[in-house]
């Protein structure tokens, strides 16, 4: 039987994967054949911080609509800026990062939900100016990396989505945990966020709306709200205290 619950594949990569963040009106897969790859891309805005991320999931077996092994490619920018006092008054620090990482993985498909699995390796850059001996996070780190993802079918009356992921990278963790409800062909509900490295900790509580776009099961997915950002954090890359805002979309071939 070919019911499967690729759709929300997308949704977990369209809705933030950076770590990455579509939903379906259901887990059909009504197409004339089978597609095997999805492609995604968002951007992430908060207080003294924007991100932007690219990336693309392959089903090693050729369909996104069966258990399988799967390979994931991400990549991501990132710049930010924050002050900082070296003894002689305040000094506004720039920082940029460039993130990427290569993971294998398997993806579990029911009827309800599916469950995703990745192992990998990361690499990020960070370059500050002017530089900060006092920040940890600079230079290059290769390191491990996992990530999981979780989520029901678009159309189960209480739809539930889990994403988290962990790089030995500068310590690096993103958690996002969404929990809403179908309304017409959109889904709307709350999301609680957690993420950090080294040299930040940061926390948001907001809403998201995943969007359906007709073509190529793309899917758009928008959420936004508030980021509490820890005072011992201030030199980190995922900004400050302040509202935040992230956009991603995704389709597969």
């Amino acid at each position: 039987m070919k019911t499967l619950c690729y759709r929300a594949l997308l949704t977990a990569v369209a809705a933030g994967t950076v770590c990455i963040s579509t939903s379906a009106s259901s887990f059909e897969h009504r197409s004339s054949g089978p597609t095997s790859t999805v492609v995604f891309s968002g951007v992430d805005f908060a207080k003294d911080a924007f991100a932007a991320h690219a990336g693309a999931i392959k089903a090693v077996n050729g369909d996104l609509g069966k258990d399988g092994v799967m390979l994931r490619a991400l990549g991501v920018y990132v710049d930010y800026e924050y002050d900082t006092d070296f003894g002689a008054g305040p000094l506004g620090i720039d920082g940029e990062a460039g993130i990427f990482d290569l993971m294998i993985g398997y993806q579990f498909l029911r009827t309800t939900h599916r469950l995703g699995i990745y192992v990998g390796v990361e690499f990020q850059g960070h370059e500050l100016s002017p530089d900060d001996p006092f920040n940890e996070i600079d230079g290059n780190e290769w390191g491990f990396k996992i990530a999981a993802d979780y989520e029901t079918a678009a159309n189960s009356p209480l739809y539930v989505g889990l994403i988290g992921s962990y790089s030995t990278a500068f310590d690096t963790y993103w958690t996002r945990a969404r929990v809403g409800a179908p309304v017409g062909r959109f889904v709307l509900g709350v999301e609680g966020l957690a993420h950090g490295n080294n040299g930040y900790d940061a926390q948001r509580l907001g809403g998201f709306v995943n969007i359906p776009l007709g073509i190529h099961y793309g899917q758009l997915s928008l959420s936004s709200g508030y980021q509490w950002a820890d005072e011992g954090g201030a030199s980190g890359s995922g900004g400050s205290s302040g509202a935040y805002g992230s956009a991603g979309i995704s389709f597969s071939f």
